[in-house]
């Protein structure tokens, strides 16, 4: 047998160009403020998170050149993205109060007697 190649050592190009091209997916996400979309651009932040310490915790010559500008661009994209959840929870917090005035909670009188159910079917 023969043994397995040594694992390649990550490009960092080719890193920083899935973690800003990943971030633009989520950033696109949010133009539809959805919970799905919320919750699934909150997992590609972290893997994006990940793939980004794992560069700047790279002490080898060449990857140290990148480290600067390429933190600098993600968070350019990151601080887009947080515009966008914060206006993505403006708005659900808005609709939840539009909502809520919209349909008042029924108020029932003081004494007024309490109706039996006609009866209870169990299923089984």
């Amino acid at each position: 047998m023969k043994p397995a190649p040594p694992p390649a050592e990550p490009n960092p190009d080719r890193l920083i160009l899935n973690v800003l091209d990943s971030l633009k997916r989520a950033r696109a996400l949010l133009l539809d403020p959805a919970p799905q979309n919320i919750d699934c651009c909150r997992m590609i932040v972290a893997q994006c998170v990940h793939g980004m310490t794992e560069l700047v915790n790279d002490t080898r010559p060449e990857t140290r050149g990148h480290s600067i500008t390429s933190v600098r661009l993600v968070r350019d994209e990151l601080h887009s993205i947080a515009a966008l959840l914060e206006s993505a929870a403006d708005f659900r917090r808005d609709i939840l109060r539009v909502m809520t005035a919209a349909a008042p909670a029924p108020v029932i009188p003081m004494g007024t007697p309490g109706k039996k159910a006609p009866g209870v079917q169990l299923l089984g």
